[in-house]
């Protein structure tokens, strides 16, 4: 079977964004499909990452978006990792504008205010899967690749 060291990951992921700087947000990517942990991603790995990717419910494609951003497999994601994930996704989108409410340190506010209920500055994965079922502001900024049905807006805001 076929597997991807991080480099070789990179050079495909890049011709998928030849506008921006994929390299951070590859480096995240690649770590959330390397789910084994061995610096390779392997044939059944990349398969069920991009699977979930294109063809996942809400709630899958939420979980591969949290394990992105949960860069030490601890289950929770804090200020700096989600800062961090912000500034790549500019990048991969070449975008610039960085100022104001679009300031990654802004968003970070908003993100925390409306998932971290708790207020412990840590975002669980059920609190971060939960928060963007119910907020799409949220989804469109952490989680830009779901989308949502009117079944599914219903399910989770009853």
């Amino acid at each position: 079977m076929g597997k991807l060291d991080r480099k070789q990951f990179l050079r495909v992921y890049k011709r998928f964004y030849p506008e921006g700087k994929a390299d951070k947000y590859c480096n995240f990517v690649f770590k959330a499909f390397d789910t084994d942990n061995n610096n390779w991603i392997d044939f059944t790995e990349f398969l069920l990452a991009v699977s979930i990717s294109q063809h996942g419910n809400l709630e899958e494609k939420l979980n591969l978006a949290f394990s992105i951003y949960d860069q030490n497999r601890d289950g929770e994601i804090n200020r700096k990792d989600i800062v961090k994930i912000i500034e790549a996704m500019y990048d991969l989108a070449n975008d610039e504008d960085r100022i104001g409410h679009k300031s990654p340190n802004k968003r970070v506010e908003l993100i925390m205010r409306r998932l971290n209920k708790d207020k412990d500055d840590i975002i669980v994965r059920n609190e971060f899967i939960e928060g963007c079922i119910r907020d799409e502001l949220l989804r469109k900024i952490l989680a830009p690749n779901t989308a949502i049905s009117d079944d599914q807006a219903t399910k989770f805001n009853d």
